[in-house]
């Protein structure tokens, strides 16, 4: 600023771009677009905009320069040091903040030197975490907001932490916290404290299915083998993620373990039923499953249902804990931290452990001198297992993903050359085959569709809609569009002809998944071809193809799209840009006779390499 009189002084401040547009607003400083450089020329020394500006009376510039670098740099220092007052006002009232970063700054401090704290905590001890603050008598004001620890995550990753404390329900969760924020520098860093009450992950066993073989203390094996099984979805039951993971984990290193139980997995994960009713359910003998709980849950239900007791099978080995600490999430000030503090003590005093006995839990050495639960020894057989980090993710996904709602349109190549053999069979024989059997193993509550492709279908277009969107249905129905779906697929060998116009078909296969979207679902396109673009009557190009993906990609209604290659033909260097594009997936089957089950693989999990 050469013209500024020497009188003025201007003080450097360093911030954030967040800091500087908080104190903007919170300053309420009518910013206009002039007032903020844009991209453009640099002409004798001053920034010029796209456009140049008009003529101002220089006099005026300066003035209204002096009087926003003060408003501004006012703004910030009001801003930076009371960050957290409005923090904790918009937790007090149940807001978030926009910024990725903790809520945690500084908050006004009372007469004993601490500050008000919003503490996310898991749903299931909540309660009793709330009855012992109250006892406690904190030096300031602590409000608690339930939540689930996978919820929380995800919150998290997308910047809405508003909270300084988290008491989370597994240390798993915080290793997922930690791998996204690796990726996310937005994420504050968090320090995990010491735990404060614990409770064994088991089977719940309802009374109709209970015996000796079935309860107390035996392997994992033992309950898949011999009991009908449900689950939680992962992302509601913390109990259920922590055994899933275990079990694979445990049975992932002996050979052939997980082929082993994968299929008991799948068919745990499809019906899936939430705990609350999954306990409800085993009042009756045409109902009742067991189901992974956790013994504080177990003892819940029997507290409050004495007339229909569950027991429980315990695991002898790879057992996990539901284990719960206090995390600090970010940097805390003095007396964010004084108040932390106090609480993390609160946790731990007799009075508190008390509290959390009665309910169920136990202390964070498990101790206990009398059993809580039928079949689960007050001593547990074995030690905690650690899960590991990457199984926990995978599980995560992968069982969120078999057990979401989903939308699939399939699209099925049906050129000439899908009737080469491959074994005994011809290829469009196996696409039918790896279209059907995954078609069933979807719930009754998806919906699907079918296409074939080739070149110069119908009315010059290169694919065929042969089924429409709908829901599945159950397989009993004869009339049911599952069963309609199906013949569909075993008419397709009666197809056949022409050549292989894949990029056209893949355009109005996106397309039509996305004019008919469903939100809060997995809308999928499920390519299946034998070979590259090859399409005579001209159609697009690749490049143009990704250029219109790429815009279709930007709008709300993300569509993933899955390509699929059979046989020594398909260009798979090609398919993998087209895919890119979209964040897609593509596979290929090198050996026609390995469709069926790529097929499958492709739309329940994405293979590690392309995982994020």
């Amino acid at each position: 600023l050469p013209r500024c009189p020497e009188s003025y002084s201007v003080t450097p401040v360093e911030v954030t771009g967040g800091q500087f547009v908080g104190a903007v607003l919170r300053a309420k400083l009518p910013l206009r677009s002039e007032h903020v450089a844009r991209p453009g020329r640099v002409k004798n020394g001053l920034h010029m905009g796209r456009h140049s500006a008009r003529s101002v009376n220089p006099i005026l510039r300066m003035a209204s320069i002096l009087g926003l670098i003060a408003l501004v740099l006012g703004a910030i220092y009001v801003a930076v040091q009371g960050r957290g007052n409005d923090a904790a006002s918009a937790q007090s009232s149940g807001g978030r903040t926009n910024s990725g970063t903790s809520a945690s700054g500084s908050a006004t401090a009372n007469d004993n030197g601490c500050a008000p704290l919003t503490v996310a905590v898991a749903r299931d001890i909540a309660p009793s975490v709330r009855t012992v603050l109250d006892a406690a008598k904190l030096c300031a004001e602590v409000t608690l907001a339930p939540i689930r620890s996978g919820d929380f995550v995800d919150d998290a990753s997308n910047g809405q932490v508003t909270q300084q404390l988290w008491i989370d329900d597994a240390s798993a969760w915080e290793d997922l916290y930690n791998g996204r924020r690796k990726t996310n520098g937005e994420m504050p860093e968090i320090t995990p404290g010491a735990s404060f009450a614990t409770t064994p992950v088991v089977l719940a066993v309802p009374k109709p299915l209970a015996s000796a073989k079935t309860t107390g203390p035996h392997a994992w094996i033992d309950g898949l083998a011999t009991l009908p099984l449900s689950a939680a979805d992962v992302r509601e039951s913390t109990p259920t993620a922590l055994a899933f993971a275990a079990v694979w984990q445990q049975f992932a290193n002996l050979p052939g373990g997980t082929d082993s139980i994968s299929d008991a997995f799948f068919e745990i994960v499809r019906s899936q039923i939430p705990v609350e009713k999954a306990f409800e359910n085993g009042a009756d003998t045409k109902t009742a499953k067991a189901f992974p709980a956790s013994e504080q849950e177990i003892y819940a239900w029997n507290t409050a249902h004495p007339d229909s007791p569950v027991s429980a099978l315990t695991p002898t080995a790879a057992m996990p804990m539901v284990d719960y600490s206090v995390v600090r999430i970010g940097a805390l000030d003095p007396a964010a931290t004084k108040t932390a503090q106090a609480l993390e003590a609160a946790l731990v005093t007799p009075a508190a452990q008390e509290v959390f006995a009665k309910a169920g839990y136990r202390s964070a050495d498990a101790a206990l001198s009398t059993p809580l639960v039928d079949g689960v020894p007050a001593t547990l057989p074995s030690a905690p297992v650690t899960i590991d980090q990457p199984g926990f993710v995978q599980i995560v996904r992968d069982m969120q993903r078999i057990s979401r709602r989903q939308q699939v349109l399939n699209v099925v190549d049906v050129s000439g050359s899908m009737l080469e053999k491959a074994g005994g069979l011809s290829r469009i024989d196996l696409a039918v085959g790896a279209v059907n059997d995954s078609m069933a193993e979807l719930p009754d509550d998806a919906r699907a569709g079918l296409w074939v492709f080739s070149s110069d279908r119908q009315n010059g277009r290169d694919y065929q809609p042969l089924i429409p969107f709908a829901t599945l249905g159950k397989a009993t129905d004869a009339g049911s569009h599952r069963n309609e779906l199906r013949k569909a697929a075993l008419g397709m060998p009666k197809l056949l002809r022409g050549d292989t116009g894949l990029y056209d078909t893949i355009w109005a296969a996106y397309q039509a998944a996305q004019a008919d979207y469903r939100p809060q679902i997995e809308n999928l396109v499920m390519v299946i071809t034998d070979g590259e673009n090859d399409d005579p009557t001209g159609g697009l190009s690749e490049a143009q193809l990704i250029a219109k993906l790429k815009v279709a990609n930007t709008s709300d209604k993300r569509v993933r799209l899955v390509l699929i290659g059979m046989g020594p033909a398909t260009d798979i260097k090609a398919m993998r840009r087209v895919t890119d594009a979209v964040d897609g997936l593509t596979t290929v089957a090198r050996n026609p006779a390995d469709l069926s089950g790529v097929f499958a693989s492709a739309l329940w999990t994405q293979p590690i390499s392309q995982r994020k």
